[in-house]
């Protein structure tokens, strides 16, 4: 190690000597297998979101069991926390068996009597809520702003959920959508809704079964453009070319953003 290496500058074996007496503390080592997890989340869900055919229906579900991993952690923290020590402790042999700050931290808690009680924290318990508990209300407020721009946008194309598996429309999806897209979308869109049935029965006659099938955004647009309906339903053609078009930015780009979770239009 360098900190024990007496070829190293004396001013290299005093930073690494301070560093190493850091990672070997328990509170870091418990630290870096919680981020370690969350990592291995945001890794996971940034690949997925990478999938060709993954749209803004589809990463709203991503983000929202993102969100419930982190509320996982929050009300199952003290459970959680003993794993993480487990793990830590397992991990290395130098790791330190308790945490270094075991010095009481004083609550004063004050009833509607006016009685105070004293209540002191120390060890795994104040590492928990003074932390660890700080962390995951930190990733649920992040989560949340992850997720707020593309429920946004999920409401405007809400009504082709409906249009899919051919249930009623959402108008007020469909009033939303127009005035956001006034430039390329009309109000003759809600016309055009109805529109739709003629391509679920279009391709029911392809299947075994004579009934509609709920369809993808991509095969309504492909039998728009098989049987030559743009000039039909040109406001369902600009909505899902929009939908299909519509940028969807990975965890790690989220991550890197200056301004922070913003989605790109």
């Amino acid at each position: 190690m360098a900190h024990q290496d007496s070829k190293e500058k004396p001013e290299c074996e005093r930073d690494a000597k301070n560093l190493y007496h850091k990672l070997v503390k328990l509170e870091y080592a418990v630290l870096t297998v919680v981020w370690e997890e969350v990592m291995k989340c945001f890794d996971k869900t940034s690949k997925k979101l990478q999938t060709p055919g993954f749209y803004v229906f589809e990463i709203c579900l991503l983000l929202a069991s993102l969100l419930s991993f982190a509320k996982e952690l929050r009300e199952n923290s003290a459970d959680r926390n003993a794993h993480y020590e487990s793990v830590a402790k397992g991990s290395c042999e130098y790791i330190t068996s308790n945490y270094s700050d075991v010095s009481k931290c004083i609550i004063i808690k004050k009833f509607v009597d006016g009685i105070s009680d004293r209540a002191s924290l120390k060890g795994a318990e104040k590492y928990r809520i003074k932390v660890l508990n700080q962390v995951n209300d930190c990733l649920i407020i992040q989560f949340s702003k992850m997720m707020d721009p593309y429920k946004q946008i999920a409401k405007r194309f809400k009504f082709l959920s409906a249009s899919m598996d051919n249930s009623e429309f959402d108008e007020n999806s469909i009033k939303l959508i127009i005035s956001h897209y006034k430039d390329d979308i009309d109000h003759k869109l809600i016309n055009e809704c109805y529109f739709n049935e003629y391509l679920h029965l279009r391709k029911s006659w392809n299947t075994e079964e004579n009934t509609p099938s709920k369809m993808q955004c991509t095969e309504v647009l492909q039998l728009i453009y098989e049987q030559q309906l743009i000039d039909v339903s040109p406001n369902i053609t600009t909505t899902h070319k929009l939908y299909l078009t519509m940028t969807i930015t990975g965890c790690e780009a989220e991550r890197s953003s200056l301004k922070g979770f913003l989605c790109k239009e």
